[in-house]
């Protein structure tokens, strides 16, 4: 199940990152993403780990909580950590996108 929920949002990631780049592998561990991504521009595919990954809802919404969130580039890292300390380590997704497969890999905050 862990693979076809990780093809499933990587197909998601990819339809929304068109014109920036792909996600190449998508992997979704107990409380993890690990990505490879190829962006527009980069000779070499970005890596991303985000770990410590907890789930609430509220406001109809998603919300992924992370405890670090690392990239394999320096500039990315640094926007990352500009992202982070703005939304409080926080992604938030609208609930409606039925990511209750999301909600089954990772505990709850």
């Amino acid at each position: 199940m862990g693979n076809f929920i990780s093809d499933q949002l990587a197909k998601f990631l990819n339809q929304r990152m068109e014109g920036v780049g792909t996600v190449d592998d998508l992997d979704l561990g107990s409380d993890s993403i690990s990505a490879t991504i190829s962006l527009i521009g980069e000779t070499e595919s970005v890596k991303l780990d985000v770990n410590g990954i907890r789930w609430s809802t509220s406001d109809g919404k998603l919300h992924l909580h992370f405890h670090t969130a690392r990239a394999s580039r320096p500039w990315l890292q640094a926007i990352l950590n500009i992202a982070s300390e703005k939304t409080g380590k926080r992604i938030s997704i609208p609930d409606k996108l039925s990511l209750t497969p999301v909600k089954m890999m990772f505990p709850k905050a």
